[in-house]
């Protein structure tokens, strides 16, 4: 019988060949398993440690932003983050050689600020990684750079099942400003080397002492920066005088008060608007007191007194001229070349500016213009303080000059970035130092927010022409003039081709031409025709504007009215009335049974010009109230005010339909939760609450006790006048009760007591 394989031993080789395959498909099968969970694991790895990179990456530039705010605000406030009162300018924050007054804490200052505002730009990331509290900043600075090094008690850090990424305890970036180094300069000048003083003879009285000084603005532009190592076009220095103390009347013990800026014009840095919401580009310098002379008084650091009985003069800005009391009305004087001009300028009566009737020459075509943008144009002038350097009335001529040779009182008149833009003619350039007030393209299209725009724009010229100015103050307006046409720098070269500041001395085609060239040189400007720019910066002074200043001054007015109401019998409110195409001039509610509380988030100055004057915003309110508790009527209440923001077609669940027809809206002059932003953290003014809406602790300005002692009898007398009101939270609420993302009036807001003072 031959042997061979059987059914059952085939089937024995079967199911061991099954069992192989199986075996080399399981072992497969699993290798591939865990090639695939490995990696997963990488791929999960790598994307966390991508998400720290890139958070950390965020984290530096954030820390490069907060240093440039922090170099804006600090530097603008002399060194002092806290320096809300202008009487403490009086004191405290000089930098003197009297070792009583500690030199300013500058670096520290800066390191705390920096560090309050990374804390806020970390605090809005969010996402897997966990972003820590940072507890401290060092800052360190040379040649020009400025290292900057935050530090947390915990790690960045990301945890993930099978994962876990922690980076380090320190973030590190380097910033360009040479804020460090204007530091340096400032203090080793006017501290250390005691420039000013140094240039006082021992035996010299007041009035000699401010000549000598007075002659220093070109000096130390030209010198400091060189001894330092920068371009003269790189760092600019302004002396701008503005008190003197004297002893027992004895001018030779005395003190006299400067103000130093010290500006660096190599760059512009970044600087975040908390109002605006929008990054805007500024340059960065330096402002400080110094306080210079043959008697060393010292101030009480607590309550900002002089100690010692003296005599308190203040110095008219861009001028010699000063005057022995506030009001400026008896003894003045000039010190230059001991020639008294001063009763001519600075104690002239400061007339209120009054609807006018006719003017002559250059002004007679516009008088009706002017007389519907006299109020925008004082508002603009306070707002902005051109009043440090030209009385209010004269201030509203000198603008209107203006305008009617930039624009003709046509705001959408022709239009570029570089030749101008609206009624003032702002250029694109120019428009980047008025941060607050508007936009390229609102400043384009609002007349109001345009001459407020221009009106800042003319104050910083007539300031930075005041450090070159040795005559008088019609001296100082047409050099502020030139320099509105022509620009800053172009005048200042012409002042040293000239080798005086006298606009006579300059009012030269040849000198003007050659400043004109000097800026082709420099800056790549004038290029094509510097002699017709020449010609176009002569006759904007000596044809046209300053002409026409002196014909608007010339104009009869019609008899002044006061613009105060008196409502209720004991309340006074000043009438400042929107625009008529920023209301409903009918209400579709008969009954009126609400009254809406919101804060402003701004000044006055700001809220006046965007709830009454511009006419791309459709906002407004019936009635604001100032800090001091000054009440302003925007809007009557027989009209709808567009406040409560919330339409019938709104699907906003915490929307109150239909509330404008029905309510009275109030705006109360308040910051809200930008305070630490507007006044610094450590601000006496900023309370740090809670907000249920908003989810977190913030900042928020308190309301001063003459705020709400007016708001309270608007508010008592608005409740006389309109029966469906009552003293409740039902009839009197805030903002943030009738649409959701709104705030006001926020946490230090006390309902409580403002109802029980109600009722």
């Amino acid at each position: 019988m031959r042997k061979g394989i059987g059914p059952f031993s085939i089937l024995l080789i079967g199911m061991f060949g099954l069992i192989m395959v199986s075996g080399v498909v399981f072992i497969s099968f699993f290798n591939r398993s865990n090639i695939s969970k490995r990696a997963a694991m990488e791929v999960n790895i790598i994307d966390g440690i991508n998400k720290v990179e890139l958070s950390k990456i965020s984290l530096t530039q954030s820390l490069k932003n907060s240093f440039y705010q922090s170099s804006y605000l600090v530097s603008d406030q002399g060194g002092y983050y806290n320096l809300e009162k202008t009487d403490c300018y009086d004191c405290i924050p000089y930098w003197r050689i009297y070792d009583s007054i500690e030199f300013p804490e500058y670096e520290k200052n800066l390191e705390t600020t920096t560090l309050h505002f990374f804390n806020k730009y970390a605090k809005s990331f969010k996402g897997e990684v966990d972003i820590p509290e940072y507890n401290s900043v060092d800052l360190s600075g040379s040649s020009g750079k400025t290292t900057i090094k935050a530090v947390a008690a915990e790690a960045l850090g990301l945890k993930r099942p099978m994962v876990e990424i922690n980076e380090g305890l320190e973030i590190a970036a380097d910033a360009e400003p040479r804020t460090l180094r204007l530091f340096e300069i400032g203090k080793k000048e006017f501290l250390d080397d005691d420039i000013l003083g140094k240039k006082i003879p021992d035996s010299a009285t007041y009035n000699e002492a401010m000549d000598k000084i007075h002659n220093l603005g070109g000096e130390l532009n030209e010198g400091i920066p060189g001894k330092t190592g920068y371009n003269s076009e790189d760092i600019e220095i302004r002396l701008t005088p503005s008190k003197i103390y004297v002893l027992d009347g004895d001018e030779s013990k005395f003190a006299l008060r400067y103000l130093v800026e010290i500006t660096d014009n190599s760059q512009e840095y970044p600087v975040y608007d908390y109002l605006t919401k929008k990054t805007d580009y500024k340059k960065i310098g330096l402002k400080f007191y110094v306080v210079v002379g043959n008697y060393e008084f010292e101030p009480d650091k607590n309550t900002c007194q002089i100690k010692e009985s003296i005599t308190e003069m203040s110095i008219i800005p861009g001028t010699n001229c000063y005057c022995m009391d506030s009001s400026c009305t008896d003894s003045c004087s000039w010190s230059a070349s001991g020639v008294n001009k001063c009763p001519d300028l600075a104690c002239r009566s400061n007339g209120v500016p009054g609807e006018l009737v006719s003017c002559p020459g250059l002004a007679s075509p516009h008088v009706n213009k002017y007389n519907s943008y006299k109020d925008t144009i004082v508002s603009a002038i306070s707002t902005e303080g051109l009043t440090d350097y030209i009385p209010l009335e004269e201030a509203t001529y000198l603008v209107a000059a203006v305008i009617t040779q930039e624009s003709n009182w046509n705001q959408f008149t022709t239009c570029s970035a570089s030749s101008g833009c609206g009624i003032m003619q702002v250029t694109l350039s120019s428009a980047k130092g008025c941060d607050g007030i508007g936009s390229w393209e609102e400043l384009s299209t609002s007349a109001g927010l345009n001459i407020r725009c221009g009106v800042r724009i003319l104050k910083s010229k007539l300031s930075s022409m005041g450090s070159y100015n040795n005559y008088d103050f019609e001296n100082l307006i047409k050099l502020g003039l030139a320099s509105y046409n022509g620009g800053q720098a172009t005048i200042q070269e012409a002042i040293k081709i000239a080798g005086d500041s006298k606009w006579e001395s300059m009012n030269n085609m040849q000198v003007m031409t050659d400043a004109c060239k000097a800026m082709c040189e420099k800056y790549n400007v004038y290029c094509n025709d510097p002699g017709g720019k020449a010609k176009i910066i002569l006759r904007y002074v000596d044809d046209t504007v300053y002409p026409g200043y002196q014909d608007w001054k010339r104009c009869q007015k019609k008899e002044v009215t006061t613009t105060t109401t008196t409502i209720g019998g004991s309340l006074d409110i000043i009438d400042h009335p929107a625009d008529s195409s920023k209301y409903d001039s009918t209400r579709w509610e008969t009954i009126i049974d609400r009254v809406v509380i919101h804060y402003t988030a701004r000044d006055i100055g700001p809220t006046l010009d965007t709830l009454a004057d511009d006419k791309n915003r459709k906002a407004s309110v019936h009635y604001v109230v100032d800090r001091d508790g000054t009440i302003y009527r925007l809007v009557d209440e027989k009209y709808s005010a567009w406040h409560a923001g919330c339409t019938k077609t709104q699907s906003d669940p915490n929307c109150i339909e239909g509330m404008n027809p029905r309510s009275i809206g109030i705006e109360v002059v308040n910051y809200g939760y930008l305070c630490d932003d507007k006044l610094g953290v450590n601000s006496d003014r900023c309370k740090f609450l809670a907000h249920a809406l908003r989810g977190n602790t913030d900042y928020w300005e308190a309301y001063p006790e003459e705020q709400m002692n007016s708001l309270i009898g608007l508010v008592s007398d608005i409740i006389r006048r309109n029966s469906g009101i009552t003293v409740d939270r039902t009839h009197i609420i805030g903002h943030d009760e009738v649409t959701s993302g709104k705030f006001d009036p926020g946490p230090a807001f006390d309902w409580n007591d403002f109802i029980s003072r109600l009722g």
